[in-house]
């Protein structure tokens, strides 16, 4: 339901064609983003929990309205290239993020590890924050100009 990468990687396409991985600069909020994620998942996978929560939880709140939002600002006549704010397997967000939440307090951790989860928490809510702005571009809306106008966050899947 909430798998994100096909839909990132259409949308790149969508914008900046079949070779976008050749022509899409990876944004340093993104790359300092992705380099924690690895960290952790090297050295302490649990933390994982946190930015999954901030992140699907994030995007089912308010990824419909960031849609809209972008595909105002880019002066889009369709919803294409908009497919990584949309949830299609998930018929109802409020139902799903509370079976989610849910899930996500079941997990058994020690006092210890819930606290650094919670520290992580902090983290991913700001490694967010700053991949999700967007850089100052031109009013120009021409496909080289187009990387500097989406959110930061649109324009590298995590592999």
């Amino acid at each position: 339901e909430l798998a994100r990468l096909e839909p990132l990687e259409a949308d790149l396409e969508h914008f900046f064609g079949s070779d976008w991985k050749n022509k899409v600069i990876v944004p340093a909020a993104t790359h300092r983003y992705e380099q924690r994620l690895r960290k952790i998942g090297r050295e302490k996978p649990e933390l994982l929990v946190a930015h999954t929560y901030t992140r699907y939880l994030g995007d089912l709140s308010g990824g419909q309205v960031l849609g809209k939002i972008t595909q105002k600002s880019l002066g889009l006549s369709s919803k294409e290239g908009l497919s990584f704010f949309s949830f299609p397997g998930v018929t109802s967000p409020n139902r799903f993020k509370q079976l989610y939440r849910s899930r996500m307090n079941s997990i058994q951790l020690t006092a210890e590890e819930k606290a650094a989860v919670l520290e992580e928490a902090v983290a991913a809510f700001q490694l967010n924050i700053h991949a999700s702005r967007r850089r100052p571009s031109s009013s120009r809306k021409s496909s080289s100009n187009l990387q500097n106008q989406l959110p930061e966050i649109h324009l590298y899947a995590f592999p």
